[in-house]
């Protein structure tokens, strides 16, 4: 077993109001909310999701800020340790299609036609990422956003590029954030993006 801490800080220093939303700490088999020290509740909670997760919503005045405590217990097992295939109903909610995360019949040609001849999930994610490392451009922060206007006009932020990878192919990916990049992480080896 290990205890982790971290503190999140945020402050709105813009001279508007800030709408900000923060993930829930998820609490499973392998990890337990030993502490949590919130100085300011959230005006909003969402449904926690199929996948556990929950979404925190903030208002925040000028000047206004969140500072939150953790402290986090992580229990290793064989379990966690294991790689675990998705349920069907778990599997259709990571590759639905959303307003920011549309997979159009092009999208899906695309893919197909830079995967062409591949078997393996790996392989694939690899492919794909190497054809957008080629042809489209990192630029932040993005006009639009989305799969559609990344295709559109071959450039966005890590966002973008995690989104069109982890989600292009059917593959049940999601894309994580340390601070530093964007990952694709799900049942194929995590990916790095930006």
């Amino acid at each position: 077993m290990k205890r982790f801490s971290y503190r999140f800080r945020f402050k709105n220093r813009r001279r508007g109001e800030m709408k900000v939303w923060l993930a829930e700490l998820p609490v499973h088999h392998g990890q337990r909310v030993k502490q949590d020290t919130v100085r300011r509740s959230p005006d909003q909670s969402s449904q926690t999701d199929i996948a556990g997760n929950r979404i925190s919503y903030y208002c925040l005045k000028p000047g206004e800020e969140i500072e939150n405590d953790y402290e986090i217990e992580v229990t290793p097992s064989q379990e966690w340790d294991s790689p675990r295939s998705l349920s069907e109903t778990e599997r259709a909610f990571y590759l639905r299609s959303t307003a920011f995360v549309r997979i159009t019949d092009e999208i899906r040609e695309l893919a197909a036609e830079i995967c062409k001849g591949l078997e393996a999930d790996e392989s694939k994610a690899c492919a794909l990422f190497d054809y957008v490392w080629k042809h489209f451009r990192y630029i932040y922060p993005p006009k639009e956003r989305g799969t559609v206007s990344f295709l559109r006009n071959k450039k966005g932020d890590c966002g973008e590029f995690s989104f069109f990878i982890c989600r292009t192919l059917p593959l049940p990916e999601y894309p994580l954030s340390d601070g530093g990049g964007c990952f694709c992480y799900g049942e194929t080896p995590c990916t790095r993006v930006g």
